[in-house]
C-alpha cells in the first residue's frame, strides 16, 4: 500500500504540466510542483553540505589556521546580515503567489520592479560602506590578527564580503520569484550549480595561489552570479514579469513592507531559539560545554532539515490555493503535512531516546555524549518542531506572519532568560529544557490560536479534529 502510494507521488512529480481547468487539476499541479521543488531543494542541500565538506579541509590547508579563521568569523557575521533585506524577498514572494492564485498579470511586474529598486538602492549602500567606510575602521583590533598576511588581506577580503553580499541582494530576489509561482525547484538547479561553480572556483584560486579576497568573492558570489543568468531565462519565458523603472509604485512598496517586516520579526525569534542556546550555554557553563549540546542537535536537526524541505514548498501553493479560494486543499494539504511529519518524527524519537546516546559516541566519540535528560529534552523540542514547522508554514503562506512576529521573539527572549538562570544548578539540559517547553511547546500553541483565529476569519466554521490539534476539512 504504502509503495505505491510513494509510486503514484513519484510518477505525478515527474509527469509534465496537468491540466489545470478543473479543481481537481490544479489540486495536482500543486502538489507536481510542491514535489519537484521538495526534491530540488534536497539535491542543492546534498550538494551544499558536500561541497563544504570538501572546501573546508582544502582551505584550511592553503590559507592557514588564522586567515581561515578570518573568514569563517566574516562568513558568520554575513549570517546576521540577512535581516538587511527587512523581509522585501518574502513580501514579493507572497505578492505574486496571490496574484498568481488570481491569475493576475498586471500587479506581478510593479511588485518586482519595486522591490528590485529598494534592493538595488541597498546593494549601493553596502558598495559605499564597504569602499569609504571600512578603510577608516581598526579591523586587525577588531579580528584580533596578528600576522602580516593577514592583516594585509583583512580590509580587501571585508570589502569582498560587504560587496559580494550586497550583490547578492538583488540577484536573490529572482529566487523569490521563482517560488512565488511555484517553480522553486528551477532556482535550486541555478543555486545547486553556483556551489559547484564555487567548489572549482575555490580549487583554481588554490592552484593559482590567489589571495583570500578574490577566493572569498568567488565562493560566495558564484551561486548569486548563477542566479542572475537564471533570471534572463526566466523572464524571456514570462516577458509580463520583466521589471520596468516605470512599474516602481509606493503602493506595491507598501504592501511588501508590510509582510517583510512582520517576517523579520518572526525570523529573529528564530534565530534566537536555534542559535541562542549555545551562546547562553557557553556563556554560563564555558565553551566546552556547548559540544554535547551541539553534538545532539546537529543529530536531531538532520530530520528537521528533512521536513523544511518537504513542507516548505508548499507555502507558495497555500497562498495561490487561498486566493483562487481552494480552502479544501489547504486544509486537506495541511492536515497530511502534520500527520506524515509526526509519522516520520515519532519513531525517530524513540530511536534517539534508546541509541541515540550510543550513535553520538561511535560517531563524535565519548566527550559529546550528552546526558540522558539533555538528550531527551532536545528530542522534545524536535519532536515539537514537527507542528511549529507546519503551522508556520501555512500561516507564511496564508500572508499572516504577525502573530509569529511577536510572541516569536518574545517566547524565545523569555526561554533563554529562564535558561540562563537554570544553567548553573541544571546544566546544558536547564536551557534546553526552557526551550522546548517555553519557546516550542506554548509557541505552537500560539501558532494553533493564531490559524484558527484566521482560518474562522477567512473561511468561517472549522471543525477540530478531538484529540488532537490537527485542523480538518471546512464545513461548507
Amino acid at each position: 500500500m504504502m509503495f505505491n502510494i510513494v509510486l503514484q507521488s513519484f510518477r505525478l512529480v515527474f509527469s509534465g504540466p496537468l491540466d489545470t481547468s478543473s479543481v481537481a487539476g490544479k489540486s495536482k499541479e500543486r502538489y507536481r510542483r510542491a514535489g519537484r521543488n521538495a526534491i530540488t531543494a534536497f539535491i542543492g542541500r546534498v550538494v551544499n553540505i558536500g561541497t563544504g565538506l570538501v572546501t573546508i579541509p582544502l582551505t584550511l590547508n592553503y590559507l592557514g589556521k588564522e586567515q581561515f579563521g578570518l573568514w569563517m568569523t566574516l562568513t558568520g557575521f554575513v549570517g546576521f546580515l540577512t535581516f538587511t533585506d527587512l523581509g522585501l524577498g518574502i513580501g514579493l514572494q507572497n505578492a505574486l503567489s496571490e496574484c498568481h492564485g488570481k491569475e493576475d498579470k498586471q500587479n506581478p511586474s510593479k511588485y518586482i520592479s519595486s522591490t528590485l529598486f529598494v534592493m538595488v538602492l541597498l546593494m549601493f549602500l553596502f558598495v559605499v560602506i564597504a569602499l569609504f567606510v571600512l578603510p577608516h575602521l581598526d579591523l586587525a583590533r577588531l579580528f584580533k590578527v596578528e600576522t602580516e598576511l593577514a592583516k594585509k588581506e583583512l580590509l580587501l577580503t571585508a570589502q569582498a564580503f560587504l560587496i559580494t553580499f550586497g550583490f547578492g541582494l538583488p540577484c536573490g530576489l529572482i529566487q523569490r520569484i521563482y517560488i512565488g509561482y511555484q517553480d522553486g525547484y528551477r532556482a535550486d538547479l541555478w543555486l545547486t550549480i553556483g556551489r559547484v561553480v564555487a567548489l572549482f572556483g575555490v580549487l583554481i584560486c588554490i592552484y593559482f595561489k590567489l589571495g583570500l579576497p578574490l577566493l572569498s568573492a568567488i565562493f560566495m558570489g558564484s551561486p548569486f552570479l548563477l542566479l542572475l543568468i537564471g533570471s534572463i531565462f526566466f523572464f524571456r519565458r514570462h516577458p509580463w514579469l520583466k521589471p520596468s523603472f516605470g512599474d516602481v509604485g509606493y503602493c506595491c512598496l507598501r504592501r511588501i513592507f508590510g509582510t517583510g517586516l512582520t517576517a523579520v520579526g518572526a525570523q529573529v525569534g528564530y534565530v534566537m531559539i536555534y542559535s541562542g542556546p549555545a551562546l547562553v550555554i557557553a556563556n554560563r557553563l564555558g565553551a566546552s560545554a556547548v559540544t554535547s549540546f551541539a553534538v545532539a542537535q546537529k543529530l536531531l536537526g538532520t530530520a528537521a532539515i528533512i521536513l523544511t524541505t518537504v513542507v516548505l514548498p508548499l507555502w507558495p501553493a497555500y497562498g495561490e490555493a487561498a486566493a483562487r479560494g481552494d480552502w479544501s486543499w489547504v486544509m486537506r494539504t495541511f492536515k497530511r503535512t502534520v500527520l506524515g511529519g509526526f509519522i516520520i518524527q515519532i519513531p525517530i524519537f524513540f530511536l534517539v531516546a534508546i541509541f541515540g546516546r550510543i550513535v553520538i559516541r561511535v560517531w563524535a566519540g565519548q566527550e559529546a555524549v550528552p546526558d540522558w535528560t539533555l538528550l531527551m529534552a532536545l528530542n522534545v523540542w524536535y519532536l515539537v518542531a514537527v507542528w511549529n514547522v507546519c503551522s508556520s508554514t501555512i500561516l507564511n503562506g496564508l500572508d499572516h506572519m504577525i502573530g509569529q512576529s511577536t510572541y516569536g521573539p518574545i517566547l524565545a527572549f523569555a526561554a533563554l532568560l529562564t535558561g540562563f538562570f537554570l544553567a548553573p544548578r541544571h546544566g546544558a539540559a536547564g536551557v534546553t529544557i526552557s526551550v522546548a517547553l517555553i519557546a516550542m511547546l506554548t509557541g505552537g500553541i500560539c501558532s494553533g490560536l493564531e490559524l484558527l483565529w484566521v482560518l474562522r476569519k477567512r473561511v468561517g466554521n472549522i471543525r477540530i479534529i478531538s484529540n488532537s490539534i490537527i485542523l480538518s476539512r471546512i464545513i461548507r
